[in-house]
């Protein structure tokens, strides 16, 4: 399956896609970006990839951006399909109530998409696929949360030519990269405290391991201009044993 993402710019680069991409080009499909900022002619870039599927995270207050950007997909590619995923879809599924959007997903991509994709090339009925949202004639349907992703180490190396065929943010010498997914903490302010309870809080938290956390920043490395690395996780340091494990490793394979 073709399937393409779209953001607004280069400057919302979204890791949960680079590992999103690496999943489905795993599993033989085919993925593409287009940064609306980046394309003058955003519609033609859209029509000449022709996606069967189009994803489009959107974070929180920026559903305005993201809708017109779905009204895009549906005026250029009218039989693609058209899904969210991202913070907000994710607290507040109801933007699947807007006639430019089939669907969204909640929480993390890889178990919703990849489920989506298979029963879209299949012709299956999507519509009870855990994790994701769409809206009926009798109001919002909202399937119950998916299983996250238990252990990190099993996906494939982020896909960072996702983005890197856009030259500046190849060159571009601070990168960012994650070594795991949810918070210990519990924050009045965070969505995490909210998504925690979504998720369950026995699996919520999850880690790579040392040696994959620095594998990454070393493949990006050989690769691409690397000046700055910078880890975007919730909370880097949480645990010592790890953070002794990884500082032994990162100099000698990256620097």
């Amino acid at each position: 399956m073709r399937v393409l993402f779209v953001q607004d710019s280069g400057i919302n680069e979204s890791l949960a896609l680079t590992e999103l991409s690496a999943v489905l080009k795993r599993d033989r499909h085919q993925t593409h970006l287009l940064l609306a900022d980046e394309e003058p002619r955003l519609n033609d870039a859209i029509r000449a990839w022709d996606p069967q599927l189009a994803v489009l995270p959107c974070a929180l207050r920026g559903a305005d951006i993201v809708l017109s950007l779905a009204g895009a997909v549906r005026r250029a590619s009218p039989d693609c399909f058209v899904l969210l995923g991202g913070t907000h879809p994710t607290f507040s599924p109801e933007i699947a109530e807007h006639p430019d959007v089939h669907a969204v997903f909640r929480g993390e991509a890889e178990g919703p998409v990849c489920a989506l994709v298979a029963a879209l090339e299949a012709g299956a009925d999507w519509r009870h696929l855990p994790g994701l949202a769409h809206d009926t004639a009798s109001g919002m349907c909202i399937n119950v949360m998916p299983p996250v992703q238990a252990d990190l180490d099993a996906l494939p190396m982020p896909d960072r030519d996702l983005y890197f065929r856009y030259a500046f943010l190849r060159r571009f010498g601070w990168k960012k990269f994650t070594t795991g997914r949810g918070c210990v903490h519990a924050c009045a302010f965070c969505f995490n405290t909210r998504l925690r309870e979504m998720t369950g809080p026995d699996r919520f938290i999850r880690r790579k391991s040392p040696s994959r956390a620095v594998a990454e920043v070393a493949a990006v490395a050989r690769t691409a201009p690397l000046r700055n690395v910078h880890f975007s996780d919730d909370l880097f340091t949480w645990r010592p044993t790890w953070l002794e494990a990884f500082a032994d490793l990162y100099p000698s394979r990256v620097g």
